[in-house]
């Protein structure tokens, strides 16, 4: 007997199925999966990811992911969701888009019932869940760097209490982690970032000093050299003869990636608050280390290029993460971010610029971002980037909005530029 196939709905991709009979069982958690769902649906789609990748990995964000975003942000109800450190809005959700390899990415700051309550007020928990669950689901994620991380720049319980009883303790950007996953290979790429600033306030320890200690503490062998380079550019305790940055460029986040050992980068994050080209080329060449090093200057050229197109305006930014309310669009720009990979394998640490855009006009940034892709001769992605990104914000028009593109950033390696686009959440 022949058992035949009802006919398929020709409408019926990757999102409708495995939304037709979901196990997300709570409004917050259907809210999100309807609002992010159908976006990371058709930017897999539009990546060139194959049919079994796009279910796979929009499996994984519906089964494993979206029960760890707690309250689904709406307007004028800033105060009923966890205000996380990931996004302008505080949202705990960002997109990603490596438009040089077509790699989709996704940021997000586990929350759970109690974060932000009494019983867990710095969102210690939902990432322990997480990472556990993904080191099960995945022989690839390894938790070694995670574990010696987490020990050295999360609050401790007796921290903790210490902070709460202070009078330092701020309303908002109390969270201290979030992860990260690369969808490439039929894998999970994974990350985790450290925020410090809870840790500094409570033990009174420079963040860049436990930056360093945590980086030691790890015992990675081959990466004296780098790691003393970055120490003397990023803190006059430390001297080679060059020059150190000053007191506007500070530590921000600490990363790494959650595989064996061996292959996991060190990330080391800075803020800029003041923009300018000079910086951002100080940040890039490490104040000169790198000037006569053909690749860095090969990527210097390409980076200028970028900063001219999308016309950033100059200036001291002031505060670093303003009060920004869901809903209302930005009103003023805000600062450079860089980071250094530490790495055996090259003698200096690896700049990534960022390049902040949010508050800039969208299609502005659209069309800078158009002109480069063609002149670094990716031409599919110049053809198709405006109709693809409007696409995912049917409901905007972005000839006016100033939020969608949140930064750009730009590194260089095997003399090829690595450039990736970040998106707000709504």
């Amino acid at each position: 007997m022949t058992v035949q196939n009802p006919p398929m709905d020709n409408e019926c991709g990757p999102y409708e199925a495995l939304s037709k009979f979901s196990s997300l069982t709570r409004e917050d958690q259907r809210k999100w999966w309807q609002h992010i769902g159908p976006v990371l649906a058709k930017v897999l789609k539009d990546s060139g990811y194959d049919t079994p990748s796009q279910y796979m990995y929009l499996y994984f964000v519906q089964q494993h992911l979206i029960p760890y975003l707690g309250t689904f942000p709406t307007k004028g109800q800033d105060h009923l969701r966890w205000k996380s450190n990931l996004t302008p809005y505080k949202v705990p959700y960002e997109l990603s888009w490596n438009v040089s390899h077509r790699v989709v990415r996704i940021s997000w700051d586990p929350v759970c019932d109690q974060s932000g309550t009494d019983a867990d007020v710095f969102n210690k928990r939902a990432i322990h869940e997480c990472v556990y669950q993904f080191a099960q689901l995945s022989d690839a994620v390894v938790l070694d760097r995670y574990s010696i991380l987490h020990n050295e720049l999360v609050l401790t319980s007796e921290e903790e209490q210490r902070l709460l009883r202070s009078d330092d303790l701020p309303e908002s950007g109390r969270g201290q982690h979030n992860l990260a996953v690369d969808f490439q290979d039929g894998a999970l790429n994974m990350k985790v970032y450290f925020y410090p600033y809870m840790k500094f306030l409570a033990t009174g320890i420079p963040i860049e000093s436990l930056f360093f200690n945590a980086v030691e503490k790890l015992a990675i062998v081959g990466i004296e050299e780098p790691l003393r380079m970055l120490k003397c550019f990023l803190s006059s305790r430390y001297d080679d003869g060059g020059p150190s940055v000053d007191e506007k460029v500070f530590p921000s986040l600490l990363a790494c990636d959650l595989c064996e050992p061996s292959k996991s980068r060190i990330k080391y994050y800075v803020i800029d608050k003041v923009v300018t080209w000079e910086r951002v080329a100080n940040l890039w060449t490490i104040g000169g280390r790198r000037v006569k090093d053909p690749v860095c200057t090969e990527g210097l050229a390409l980076l200028k290029d970028l900063w001219d197109l999308l016309a950033i305006s100059e200036g001291d930014r002031g505060d670093i993460w303003p009060n920004l309310v869901l809903g209302q669009p930005p009103t003023h720009l805000m600062t450079t971010m860089a980071n250094y990979t530490l790495s055996p394998s090259s003698r200096f640490p690896e700049p990534q610029v960022y390049l902040t855009t949010f508050g800039m006009n969208d299609m502005a940034v659209m069309d800078a971002l158009t002109t480069f892709y063609e002149r670094v001769g990716f031409s599919d992605m110049a053809r198709s980037y405006k109709d693809n990104v409007q696409s995912y914000y049917p409901n905007l028009d972005l000839k006016k909005t100033n939020w969608v593109h949140e930064a750009i950033s730009f590194s260089y390696r095997k003399s090829k530029p690595y450039v990736s686009v970040y998106y707000s959440p709504f």
